[in-house]
C-alpha cells in the first residue's frame, strides 16, 4: 500500500520535539482552531509522547487542554515543560475519564474538538487531512480515519481499516471508528450534550450513535491516530465484558437486537463488503 506508516515513522515522530514555537504560540485565524483535549491520570510513561504527537503536527490555529486528575507519578512534572503551548492545564479529582473529557470539551473554543488518551498518539499529517476534510466537507459534522495499533514501545502490531461511518452501520457492526482517529465540531455539543458518565467504556459509541441519528460523516483513508495496547489499560483490564454490555445496551435502546438472526447475518454483509473494499484499495494502489 502506497505511504506504508512504519514503527519506526511513529517512534521518530514523537521521540523529541520539532514544531516551530512561533507557529504555535502566535494562531492563524484563517485556519480553523482544533480542540485536543487529553484526559490524564498517572500517565507519565507516556503523556510525553502523546504531548509531542499533538504539537509535532505543527498546526497554526491548536487549542490543547489537558485534564489530570491528580497524578502523583510524575506527570505533571512533564507538562510543565509543554506549559507555554498548553492552554489549559487542570489538576484537579474528578469523577473519571468521561467526566474528565467533558470538563475539556465544555472549556474548549475550537471548531473542531477531539479528545486523545494520554498514551495514544495523533500520527504524522493528522491534522493537516482533517482540516482537508473540514474544508472539503462544509455539510459534514464528524471526520474520521484509520488508525494502527501500537505497543508500549510504539511498534505498530495491527493496522486497521474503517469505513466512513453512519448510524446504521454503527449498530449493526460497532465499532467502525475509533477515538484516537475522530473530530467534530463542536457545535455537535449544543445539540446532542456530552458524554454520558455512567458509560465506563462505550461513551464515545452512544455519543456517535446519538449525533449521526441527523449528523453527516466525512471519512479519510490516512491513518490518524494510534491506540496503545498494552496490559495496564483500561480496555485491556474490563474492555471486552464492560464494553460489550454497554454496547450492546446501546444497541437495545435503539431498537436492535444483537442477538436477532437478522443482525448478525446483516452484520457479516458488511464485514464481508469492508474486506472487498481493502482489497481493492490494496490491488489499486500498486498500479
Amino acid at each position: 500500500m502506497k505511504n506504508r506508516l512504519a514503527s519506526l515513522d511513529v517512534r521518530n515522530f514523537t521521540s523529541r520535539p520539532f514544531f516551530d514555537e512561533n507557529t504555535l504560540l502566535n494562531p492563524d485565524a484563517c485556519y480553523p482552531k482544533i480542540s485536543v483535549v487529553i484526559p490524564s491520570y498517572n500517565k507519565a510513561k507516556y503523556i510525553e509522547r502523546t504531548v509531542l504527537s499533538i504539537l509535532n503536527q505543527n498546526y497554526p490555529n491548536l487549542e490543547l487542554l489537558v485534564i489530570d486528575g491528580c497524578s502523583t507519578d510524575g506527570s505533571l512534572e512533564i507538562l510543565r515543560k509543554f506549559e507555554r503551548f498548553i492552554s489549559f492545564l487542570v489538576n484537579e479529582r474528578d469523577d473519571g475519564q468521561t467526566s474528565a473529557i467533558n470538563k475539556g470539551i465544555r472549556m474548549a473554543t475550537g471548531q473542531l474538538v477531539a479528545w486523545q488518551n494520554a498514551d495514544d498518539l495523533y500520527l504524522p499529517g493528522a491534522f493537516a487531512a482533517v482540516v482537508r476534510m473540514y474544508k472539503m466537507n462544509p455539510l459534514c459534522d464528524l471526520f474520521s480515519g484509520n488508525a494502527v495499533v501500537i505497543d508500549a514501545d510504539d511498534n505498530i502490531i495491527q493496522q486497521t481499516k474503517f469505513i466512513r461511518p453512519t448510524r446504521r452501520r454503527l449498530l449493526l457492526e460497532g465499532y467502525i471508528m475509533t477515538s484516537q482517529a475522530v473530530f467534530w465540531k463542536r457545535s455537535l455539543h449544543e445539540e446532542f450534550g456530552y458524554f454520558r458518565e455512567d458509560y465506563r467504556m462505550a461513551m464515545d459509541y452512544d455519543f456517535w450513535i446519538r449525533c449521526l441519528e441527523r449528523a453527516r460523516s466525512a471519512y479519510t483513508d490516512q491513518r490518524l491516530g494510534a491506540f496503545r495496547n498494552y496490559g495496564e489499560t483500561k480496555t485491556a483490564m474490563i474492555g471486552n465484558t464492560v464494553g460489550a454490555h454497554e454496547v450492546n445496551e446501546i444497541r437495545r435502546c435503539a431498537g436492535i437486537d444483537p442477538a436477532a438472526l437478522r443482525i448478525r447475518l446483516s452484520r457479516w454483509c458488511y464485514r464481508v463488503l469492508r474486506l472487498t473494499r481493502y482489497i481493492l484499495i490494496r490491488e489499486l494502489s500498486r498500479i
